[in-house]
């Protein structure tokens, strides 16, 4: 059963995971290539959610301040294609590295979503790497490249692939993020992590998990 975004955000914190399955061409390029026991994968996209309210950084115009005040403003951290919203720093709508408003973003998004939640908030040294690992890669561009999606779902054995976060995937971003804050054992390269990966089990580190993901009913995103 789907659950209305407005009824989980109070209980949304920095770090949480929003996983999305798109409906295009390469949604499905994704999907067919994050196969998981002989299906295509579930998840075509990831973002993280960022809650301002815990970070010492403004990450908004004090416009888009004024805009929302009173209201409780979460944002969404990733790397897309294209957003169909602006990003909150630059203004511009972003191909790559952006943060947005995660209610626009989910307002505006043709697909389905699910959330999940880290188990407890995230410390502020934990929280200081993410934070400055994110304005590191702001703006840098998306991965374009099906071949670099095809070997990151692979587990070549003799694949070791080389840290390069010049163009970043959306789940490689994340993985970054959650390294840069020593949640998540470093594998070779973040490069080697697909949105599958976000919405499979995963073991973090210093007692940190991920709950099971909860579907969000899109129709009253707001």
């Amino acid at each position: 059963m789907a659950i209305r975004y407005e009824e989980l955000r109070p209980l949304l914190k920095t770090g949480d995971i929003v996983l999305f399955q798109g409906k295009g061409l390469f949604s499905q390029v994704i999907r067919t290539f994050t196969r998981s026991g002989g299906k295509r994968g579930k998840y075509t996209h990831v973002g993280m959610v960022i809650d301002p309210s815990e970070i010492s950084s403004r990450l908004l115009t004090k416009a888009k301040r004024d805009a929302l005040a009173g209201d409780r403003v979460l944002l969404l951290a990733e790397s897309t294609t294209m957003s169909t919203v602006r990003d909150v720093e630059t203004g511009k709508f972003t191909s790559g590295v952006q943060t947005a408003l995660l209610s626009q973003r989910l307002a505006t998004y043709k697909g389905k979503v699910w959330v999940r939640r880290l188990n407890k908030r995230l410390t502020k040294p934990k929280l200081d790497a993410m934070m400055a690992l994110r304005r590191e890669l702001s703006g840098r561009a998306y991965e374009r490249s099906p071949w670099a999606l095809f070997r990151a779902a692979i587990d070549w054995p003799f694949s070791k692939q080389r840290r390069d976060l010049r163009s970043l995937f959306c789940s490689e971003y994340d993985a970054a993020m959650y390294m840069a804050a020593e949640l998540l054992k470093e594998p070779p390269s973040a490069s080697e992590i697909t949105p599958i990966n976000f919405g499979n089990y995963w073991e973090l580190e210093d007692g940190y998990s991920l709950g099971s993901a909860i579907r969000l009913d899109l129709e009253v995103a707001g």
